[in-house]
């Protein structure tokens, strides 16, 4: 992306609250620049952009102050993850007068109306709540990514809202999603900063259920539309990074947050996925006589359980719930980021890197 483009804030001071719209960037320079282009064509008239580098190798820096140069850029020299990246920029916007701080990932475009939305939204709720947007895939924008979810006890995990298609108002849901997370400032300041023992994933979770002990419930908002390529920093929703953050994540999640039933009911989920990962059906041959049947059915049942024991995507899930039993927070280990990049030069960057639909070009950029 060489062109220069307008990403400027002369826009009129209204009466609207002041919204900080923080961004978090880790070697992301492409969908951040995408970003930014989308987020400085929305319609409200006071916001201010904040990018927070994790850490970036891969020349992110010197484009966005080229590309976004009204932008604030803060960098954090290191890869904090998304929760010590993004507490960067929450510490910078509590120490300034904002009234409404965006939570966004780099990896998305907003609909023009997104922070009119969220602010008509907060204000229909003087009480303070956490905001969240109906997401949509960028490669596929009539396809709902997230718009709310249940916990579910029998599948030990969360779930979308029942009718999400159908919901017109503002709706209240078991956790906001951190991919748009839109916070009043007062509630910020009670509930406080994102826990960075988790690093990835489930830090939103942890914080949205930590803001119930406050009386604080969230939202979503079916006005305010976001596109999502889902998973692009992590090599997809399936990459070994993921496995590993997710049977981690989870079971920490699970421990500080549920108790009896439910706590157990993550276990059943865990252990399901680690079963189908590492144990093969037993599938009998329907060729030859007895014997032959079975030992063929023998040989393929072991060269499929040492398969799934190399797989690296499974030996994310091992090694998370390895960590997850020895107490190991924070970052992964360095084999399963080197993982993770090993599958995306070996051509797996397709089920992370999604592409955007001209529809959503049209509609925001």
């Amino acid at each position: 992306m060489n062109d220069r483009v307008s990403m400027g804030n002369d826009r009129p001071v209204g009466t609207q609250g002041r919204v900080a719209v923080l961004v978090l960037n880790w070697n992301g320079k492409d969908d951040t620049l995408i970003c930014l282009r989308s987020v400085y064509g929305m319609d409200y008239p006071l916001f201010e952009v904040v990018v927070v580098d994790n850490g970036s190798s891969d020349g992110s820096l010197a484009a966005v102050r080229q590309n976004a140069p009204a932008a604030t850029v803060l960098e954090t020299k290191n890869n904090l993850g998304y929760a010590g990246g993004n507490n960067v920029g929450l510490r910078w916007v509590l120490e300034r007068k904002f009234d409404y701080v965006l939570v966004l990932n780099n990896d998305t475009l907003v609909d023009r109306n997104l922070l009119t939305a969220f602010v008509e939204a907060a204000r229909e709720l003087p009480e303070g709540g956490i905001f969240s947007a109906k997401i949509f895939h960028a490669d596929r924008p009539d396809k709902i990514w997230y718009f709310g979810n249940v916990w579910n006890r029998r599948i030990g995990g969360f779930e979308p809202l029942p009718n999400r298609e159908t919901i017109d108002t503002i709706t209240e849901t078991d956790h906001a999603n951190g991919c748009a997370l839109f916070i009043p400032v007062s509630v910020l300041e009670k509930v406080g900063l994102f826990d960075e023992d988790y690093f990835l994933t489930y830090e939103e979770t942890d914080w949205c259920y930590r803001a119930r002990k406050f009386g604080i419930r969230s939202w979503v908002v079916p006005n305010a539309h976001v596109y999502h390529k889902v998973s692009s920093a992590i090599g997809g929703s399936d990459s070994p990074l993921a496995c590993y953050f997710w049977v981690r994540n989870q079971l920490f999640w699970a421990r500080r947050y549920l108790a009896g039933a439910d706590r157990l009911a993550v276990w059943r989920a865990v252990l399901r996925r680690m079963r189908i990962a590492f144990v093969p059906r037993l599938t009998v041959s329907g060729e030859g006589g007895v014997l032959r049947r079975w030992v063929w059915t023998l040989v393929t049942w072991r060269r499929n359980f040492v398969a799934g024991l190399k797989c690296k995507r499974n030996r994310g899930l091992l090694l998370g719930l390895r960590d997850y039993l020895l107490g190991r927070m924070g970052d992964c280990p360095s084999d399963v980021r080197a993982w993770t990049e090993q599958l995306k030069i070996a051509g797996s960057r397709q089920v992370g890197r999604a592409a955007v639909s001209p529809a959503v070009r049209g509609r925001v950029v």
